[in-house]
């Protein structure tokens, strides 16, 4: 400590001075503003940053060593210094062993239903040589003694080793933040219970699955809304044969899947009924389905379909009440390019008086009201 202070004290003019004359230096440099300004106009108004970013990270990216992909950015770097005039650019190569790179990969469940599964190719892992189909297994090795569990088992089949992860529904803070739930509280909207999320299928639950499943669901229900919904529509419309039972049992009233008639009618299951549903009109299936060789349709196609459907149930509620569902989803109708058709579409059906707008709690209640049958009730949670 003793050495310190004197140490500083013969620096500290050092460090002034030699700070002293840089502020000299440059204020005595005199600035070139026209180059300064070209500069900054090349940077401003010329830049190929960007596109230089997109052809080694869109064309050529991602790469990894010894990849054609990483040869191929490095023969484009070349060309591009050759033509901004450097010279002696060159590459610089080592032994490294073999490349690797992803020409194509997909995966899709296929059994119970068909989903496509998200994922990607682990680098430098061996081909499949063709499309592999066959039984998934998930095991669970933790020590090199585990793998005699499964010896002679596993042959020919796809393998999981990552354990299961639970997935929740979100929680209802996060839910009630956005404040369309409680907007919708405030609008008195019809809710329907639609499941956990849209990619989850009932089809394959047990029964016991399946009731803790929809008590779950129930659950969030009843700590964000003022009554638990009557209605359900199954992700994409799956359902078992106890769907009905169980949903019953929770208070439920009505069935949206049952998409066969253009009238409500009663299910086997005592106070359940079906409330007629659209496929053929729902917004997302004319829209979002990818079907080889099928024409795209255009938003006058749209208008034409739904005002069609209208005009003949119109006609058919001469003699007798017809319901007509129009499933929409805003971001399907909500395009600048279709909303415009659908703003036509709900224009001419609500100039006619003898329609009435309504939800589909609003029908069941009336068919409830009018058949004599008596519904499964909505119990208080």
């Amino acid at each position: 400590s003793r050495h310190a202070a004197p140490m500083q004290k013969r620096c500290a003019p050092a460090c002034f001075a030699a700070t002293a004359a840089a502020l000299l230096s440059a204020q005595a440099e005199k600035l070139d503003y026209a180059t300064l300004g070209r500069i900054r106009d090349e940077g401003l108004n010329r830049s190929q940053v960007m596109d230089h970013i997109s052809w080694l990270s869109d064309v050529y990216g991602p790469r990894l060593t010894g990849s054609p992909a990483i040869q191929q950015a490095s023969e484009w770097a070349m060309k591009k210094f050759a033509e901004w005039g450097l010279t002696s650019a060159h590459q610089e190569k080592w032994a490294f062993g073999k490349g690797w790179s992803l020409v194509r990969f997909s995966a899709n469940l296929v059994e119970p239903q068909v989903q496509p599964l998200i994922g990607y190719p682990h680098e430098w892992s061996s081909g499949t040589k063709g499309d592999v189909t066959a039984d998934v297994v998930r095991v669970q090795i933790a020590s090199e003694a585990d793998f005699a569990k499964y010896h002679g088992t596993l042959a020919g089949k796809i393998v999981l080793v990552q354990p299961v992860r639970a997935v929740r529904l979100a929680a209802l803070p996060r839910a009630l933040k956005s404040g369309r739930l409680q907007a919708g509280i405030e609008r008195d909207w019809a809710w329907i219970a639609h499941g956990h999320t849209n990619s989850r299928f009932l089809g394959n639950m047990t029964v016991d699955e399946e009731q803790k499943y929809l008590q779950e669901m129930v659950d969030v229900f009843d700590g964000a809304l003022p009554s638990r919904p009557k209605g359900w529509l199954g992700p994409a419309g799956s359902e078992t044969f106890e769907t009905p039972r169980l949903l019953g049992e929770l208070g439920f009233t009505y069935l949206l899947d049952w998409v066969c008639d253009d009238q409500p009618f009663p299910l086997t299951n005592p106070g359940m009924i079906s409330v007629p549903y659209s496929c053929e009109l729902n917004d997302f299936g004319m829209w979002m389905t990818a079907i080889p060789g099928a024409v795209s349709l255009t938003g006058p196609d749209y208008e034409r379909v739904v005002l069609d459907q209208f005009e003949v149930l119109l006609a058919d509620a001469q003699k007798t009440g017809m319901v007509m569902a129009l499933p929409i989803h805003t971001f399907v109708v909500g395009q600048p390019h279709l909303s415009k058709y659908f703003a036509r579409i709900l224009r001419e059906i609500c100039s006619h008086d003898d329609v009435w707008l309504c939800t589909s709690d609003d029908i069941a209640e009336h068919y409830f009201a009018t058949s004599g049958l008596v519904s499964a009730g909505n119990p208080t949670p």
